[in-house]
């Protein structure tokens, strides 16, 4: 009867660590299924993180490639001013060449007018 009691008390005790083990399985499961699930929320906010960087990332590309084409436009905008302001300083010089040539002309019609309102002076003859 001592066995028997004794039998029963190790079935017992084997129940409980059976009991306990199963407790701790259930809470390891219970944490995995918990795990598991902070994983996938991480993962579709990483997801959802890295589609919004990708998105930005393109708008950022193409805005510096309008940022770009502005330049470059830019700079074909100021070599054409450059090339116009060149173009007007040799015109004005010419028209200040011209003007200079002018004035000399006028100068010159004007000295032969007068000449030819002076009456001519013969100079006198040595017999």
């Amino acid at each position: 009867q001592n066995e028997i009691c004794s039998l029963r008390k190790k079935v017992g005790e084997m129940e409980e660590k059976h009991n306990t083990r199963e407790d701790d399985l259930n809470r390891a499961q219970a944490a995995l299924v918990a795990s598991k699930s902070s994983a996938a929320e991480a993962e579709a906010s990483l997801k959802s993180i890295i589609d919004r960087l990708i998105k930005e990332n393109n708008s950022l590309r193409a805005q510096m490639e309008d940022d770009e084409e502005r330049t470059n436009e830019m700079v074909r905008q100021n070599e054409a001013l450059n090339t116009a302001k060149k173009e007007v300083k040799k015109w004005q010089i010419k028209c200040e060449e011209d003007a200079v040539e002018i004035r000399m002309l006028k100068m010159e019609i004007a000295s032969v007018k007068k000449q030819a309102e002076e009456p001519e002076t013969q100079p006198p003859l040595d017999n």
